[in-house]
């Protein structure tokens, strides 16, 4: 592209931390793994015409790895056609044995990095206090462990794992739940999460990496502190005991959400590509 003089643009929505969970390496190698990525990132990107990230966070994480160029954030988007509360999802609660029970909803990746095994072990607290049921969409490297864990601390039939979901299924899955939950802190932006919000759901999330950009603690969800399971606990509870806050939530969700609309995300890159072009011309 350099040799022809056309502009390049690059986006990252990758961290190392995404990777080095599969591995099982010592810290020490791990830090090492991290260090050399950043640097082949930094020798790559420096030579870009134009950088972007999905979110102010990833930005942020860029010039703390002493990336010196412009980083603007512009949103994955969400297409609000397709991921909205009009969605029927009644015929999942069949094909997957869904109890009638109030629903807590994860969607994505079964992996270390996303910290599911924190919402297992929060339930066991909640279900002392409110009957829920978890159901857990997606496949990954901890499946396994996460059906032993939810057996050894008693919320095994609290907990539904549907395994992968196909596309036509996604947007209906949401529609079932009262409420979303993501515990990652690897997190750059959360297809997932904005698809719920898109659906109308509060968001339980961790107050971590860029995840705070989609909630707003205590108006359309609330923020926890990484691996606190009461405090983790203590959310759920108070947001299905309390059917007033739930509904100015899921009302807020939506409302946040619409920054997001993929067609704002995808003008903002329009006008990159165009501007790029001039100064090329």
């Amino acid at each position: 592209a350099k040799k022809l003089g056309i502009p390049v643009i690059g986006t990252n929505h990758f961290l190392p931390d995404n990777l080095t969970p599969f591995f099982h390496l010592p810290n020490r190698v791990d830090k090492l793994i991290h260090k050399l990525a950043w640097l082949h990132f930094r020798h790559i990107f420096h030579k870009l015409d134009f950088a972007t990230t999905p979110t102010k966070s990833a930005g942020d994480i860029l010039k703390t790895i002493g990336f010196k160029k412009e980083v603007r954030p512009i949103s994955n988007g969400i297409d609000l056609k397709i991921f909205n509360p009009q969605n029927n999802g009644d015929y999942l609660k069949k094909k997957y044995s869904i109890s009638n029970k109030k629903i807590l909803l994860y969607v994505g990746r079964l992996d270390k990095e996303k910290n599911i095994d924190w919402i297992i072990r929060a339930l066991a607290i909640v279900l002392k206090k409110t009957d829920i049921h978890f159901v857990v969409v997606g496949g990954g490297s901890q499946g396994k462990n996460l059906k032993k864990l939810a057996k050894s601390v008693g919320v095994e039939k609290s907990v539904t794992f549907t395994g992968f979901m196909q596309d036509r299924d996604l947007p209906n899955i949401y529609a079932i739940a009262d409420c979303f939950a993501i515990a990652g802190t690897a997190e750059l932006q959360s297809l997932f999460a904005m698809e719920a919000m898109a659906s109308g759901l509060p968001i339980i999330a961790a107050n971590a990496r860029a995840l705070p950009e989609l909630v707003s603690d205590g108006e359309n969800g609330y923020l926890f502190e990484p691996g606190n399971i009461q405090e983790i606990a203590d959310a759920i509870v108070n947001l299905f005991g309390n059917p007033d806050l739930q509904k100015r939530m899921r009302k807020k969700s939506l409302e946040l959400i619409r920054k997001h609309e993929i067609n704002k995300a995808i003008g903002e890159f329009e006008k990159i590509y165009q501007s790029l072009q001039k100064k090329a011309n």
